[in-house]
């Protein structure tokens, strides 16, 4: 008899474990158990379940490599569009809370594209180089600089924008963003025009080369001829939705060269690449993909925007990973937040568009760029 309990015992155990995971063959994967405040707040957390399971087992059959960052990321991100097919198979009340046993379908292909552009958006982030550069006291000009075009030759692990685009923002704006390095008000102007060109780290730098004299004489030597071209170069990489600083650097290099200019030239690459392995290593660690963008929605009053359940509705908009009020969320006829996502303002404004009828409000788009979404909301 005790035998049998054991076995019984065992079998239930077995079971409740299959259950949790998956039935073989039916395509959905059962999650039991799961508790909430309410029957909705279960039902979400039913779905992280779900999504959480079928992510890891899409993760071991696609022999992937996935940090938790960003499994965490999905998972808390909404479980629309990732999660589908979904029923309640049991519902029960265990004191205060509600507990439900529940099963669903995981989108493969749009947990793939997730990771997929989670990855191109670390990996790879767009970068916008502003860099003040002086040698031997003479000013070379922004978007001409030697220091820019060793960083875009070096810098492998960035696209950078447009150099055609890039030219005529300092053709606009030059003036006004010169000395971002050091000024916080020409910064703030190089941030806007990185936004409205869609970069999503913004570099400005002040790079100083000198001439120590000939390397002979420099020494206590006889004169070679040879000029001590030295340089230093300090920059700092930009978050262009949060403004928050992700890396910063200061590092030098000298060139001996009979010309100098040639010197200078290859002092500031010896710079570059004495930079780039710290500048990688920073970004890895504190690059947090998903750019923060500015969603301002003309029109409406806060209260309309609470009882509409709005903010609740654009946070389930696949890709988007939190809609954040900020003080003053209410300016003018204005409502202002802020929404982190695994994309820009871009594909923000058109996930939006598409959803027109599940958010509940007629809108056009007044401006939208990478951190920027305003539109005008028609009553």
């Amino acid at each position: 008899m005790k035998r049998f309990v054991i076995i019984s015992i065992l079998i239930i155990i077995i079971g409740c474990s299959l259950f949790q995971k998956k039935k073989e063959g039916d395509g959905y994967i059962y999650v039991k158990n799961i508790p909430g405040r309410d029957v909705e707040e279960s039902e979400l957390n039913a779905k992280k379940k779900i999504l959480e399971i079928g992510l890891g087992e899409l993760i071991r059959g696609e022999s992937m490599t996935v940090d938790g960052e960003s499994v965490r990321k999905i998972v808390e991100s909404s479980t629309e569009g990732y999660v589908y097919d979904f029923s309640i198979l049991a519902k029960r009340k265990k004191d205060i809370m509600t507990e439900i046993d529940a099963k669903g379908k995981v989108n493969q292909k749009a947990v793939l594209d997730a990771l997929r552009q989670r990855y191109k958006d670390i990996g790879r982030p767009r970068l916008m180089v502003l860099i003040d550069e002086t040698i031997e006291g003479q000013k070379n000009k922004p978007g001409y600089t030697i220091t820019e075009n060793e960083i875009v030759s070096q810098f492998a692990i960035f696209d950078f924008i447009d150099k055609e685009q890039f030219i005529q923002i300092i053709a606009k704006e030059g003036d006004k963003m010169y000395g971002a390095f050091d000024n916080p008000t020409a910064r703030a102007k190089a941030l806007e025009a990185a936004s409205k060109l869609e970069a999503e780290i913004l570099l400005v730098g002040k790079t100083e080369v000198n001439n120590a004299g000939d390397v002979g004489k420099h020494l206590g030597g006889e004169v070679t001829g040879l000029q001590s071209m030295q340089s230093i170069v300090r920059f700092k990489l930009i978050n262009v939705g949060t403004a928050g600083i992700i890396a910063a650097l200061n590092e030098n290099a000298a060139y001996p060269h009979i010309n100098p200019m040639t010197g200078a030239q290859e002092s500031i690459k010896k710079v570059i690449q004495k930079a780039y392995p710290e500048v990688r290593k920073q970004v890895e660690q504190k690059w947090k993909p998903g750019t923060m963008i500015r969603l301002v929605m003309e029109g409406l009053t806060y209260d309309q925007v609470v009882d509409r359940g709005l903010l609740g509705e654009i946070r389930r908009i696949p890709g988007v990973n939190a809609v954040v009020e900020r003080s003053g969320v209410q300016e003018g006829n204005k409502v202002v937040v802020e929404v982190e996502a695994l994309y820009g303002g871009n594909e923000l404004y058109k996930r939006m568009r598409e959803r027109k009828r599940t958010l509940g409000i007629e809108f056009q788009g007044k401006e939208v760029r990478a951190g920027l979404v305003h539109i005008q909301v028609n009553q």
